[in-house]
């Protein structure tokens, strides 16, 4: 696991570009959202009843299958391995291992040469997969989807074969079910294309019920000429000119000129960040004459920004929840992507998840298994624990402290000095005060102050 962890951490910062790519691509499925939300809905019911039924039914089996491992191939039992997930987030798949390690002084260097007959059977039967029914539990992927490839695939995508990211992997896709491994690259991403069109209940039951005359017939287990299937190369995705990346700031206040030193830290840790300038539809003359002080300079308004036809990189600096939802509702047909910039002095632990347009301001810390929603604000010095969820577009100012196992609402305010006790949730479009002391759930909307921390009497005009 030290490996993976290491992997994680070295790879936030590389994802986080290719999630703003992935996330920006053509409409998710076709139906009309509130039929989504339905299907979505029951496709993880049966998600996890089925895992959780098949993973109790197959525990037996799946005890030989580690004995068996163990003998023959030895320890470990699980390969464990960094996969892109929904959006191309990643997540740590496990499956049973089926290779001996490599080792160049035996010969063993490719996986023809490292693949055993116990391997074969274990592939052949899809054994090897009754690990991964964890992942789907966990709901890091689905009994139905793409199947979730390699991390370094990420920037081989074209645009088109980049949407096979906008539905979470799954054990069995469209793909598996046409050809496996027998197919060619090309008409795998086509097949999970048509899938990420097409998805609905009914299709996802069709899928599952040839994916057992599949693992019956045991066909296309092996790509033409190989023991399990050749490397995907793809198109390089074309670069922008520039080497440097454009960068435009939305908003000019004094959280904007925050990111903007954040941004310059960046650059000095070896980014490759330009700021073209600062976007506000009202900017005062006192953060006007900040900006210029600073080497920046205002370059229009929103509107003009969702007008602007070639594709550019921005960042929603505005702490209102509210007006950064609102900033994004707006640029919704614009080509942007929204990179998440994380200041070198941030601590990012293991399994931190971190979605676009994020900013992790200098000294934050987000120790382990943290999922940090879109357009999320982590402010300069703020903690985060353990299994904790920030959704999106909340804000944690300097210094707060949420503690483990926490949820933090869409649009929520955690002030300065803040802190929330472990495992509560604090509601959606919820304040809470600078210096309070969170004690218990806040409901949504609410407005709490003071140790222990009490709703307010917010008065209205």
């Amino acid at each position: 696991m030290r490996d993976v962890d290491v992997s994680c951490r070295l790879s936030i910062r590389f994802v986080s570009y290719r999630v703003a790519r992935l996330a920006e691509a053509a409409p998710r499925c076709r139906p009309e959202a509130t039929h989504m939300v339905t299907y979505r809905q029951a496709k993880r019911l049966l998600d996890l009843v089925l895992a959780v039924v098949a993973l109790v039914l197959s525990s037996p089996l799946q005890v030989v299958t580690a004995a068996a491992i163990a003998v023959r191939l030895g320890r470990p039992v699980v390969f464990r391995q960094l996969r892109p997930g929904l959006h191309g987030r990643p997540f740590v798949l496990v499956k049973f291992r089926t290779m001996l390690p490599a080792d160049a002084a035996r010969g063993r260097i490719d996986d023809a040469s490292r693949m055993t007959a116990l391997g074969r059977v274990l592939r052949s039967t899809s054994l090897d997969e009754l690990p991964t029914l964890w992942n789907v539990v966990r709901g890091e992927m689905s009994l139905v989807g793409p199947r979730p490839l390699l991390m370094q695939y990420l920037d081989r995508y074209t645009p088109q074969q980049a949407r096979r990211h906008e539905v979470p992997p799954g054990l069995t896709g469209l793909a598996q079910v046409s050809g496996r491994n027998g197919l060619s690259w090309e008409r795998k991403f086509e097949l999970d294309v048509e899938y990420v069109e097409r998805c609905s209940f009914s299709l996802d039951i069709r899928i599952l019920l040839r994916t057992i005359g599949s693992v019956l017939r045991r066909s296309g287990i092996s790509g033409p000429g190989v023991v399990t299937m050749s490397e995907f190369t793809g198109e390089p995705v074309p670069q922008l000119p520039d080497p440097r990346r454009p960068l435009i700031i939305v908003g000019c206040g004094g959280f904007g000129r925050e990111v903007l030193c954040t941004v310059q830290a960046i650059n000095a840790a070896g980014g490759d960040w330009v700021v073209e300038g600062f976007v506000d539809d009202d900017p005062s003359p006192a953060d006007r004459a900040a900006v210029t002080a600073l080497g920046g300079r205002i370059i229009g308004t929103v509107d003009l920004l969702a007008a602007r036809p070639d594709p550019f990189h921005a960042v929603v600096a505005i702490g209102s929840g509210a007006a950064r939802r609102a900033v994004v509702d707006r640029l919704a047909h614009a080509p942007v992507t929204y990179p998440a910039l994380i200041h070198p002095d941030a601590t990012i632990g293991p399994l931190v998840s971190i979605d676009i347009g994020v900013v992790v301001a200098t000294g934050a810390r987000l120790s382990t298994n943290i999922t940090v929603g879109a357009h999320v604000h982590i402010d300069q010095n703020a903690t985060v624990g353990h299994d904790t969820v920030l959704h999106d577009f909340s804000r944690l100012n300097p210094q707060a402290c949420v503690s483990g196992s926490v949820v933090v609402g869409t649009g929520a305010l955690i002030g300065a000095s803040a802190t929330v006790l472990q495992g509560l949730r604090v509601g959606d479009s919820a304040v809470v005060g600078a210096g309070a002391v969170v004690t218990h759930p806040t409901s949504t909307g609410s407005t709490v102050v003071g140790v222990p921390a009490r709703r307010a009497v917010v008065a209205r005009r």
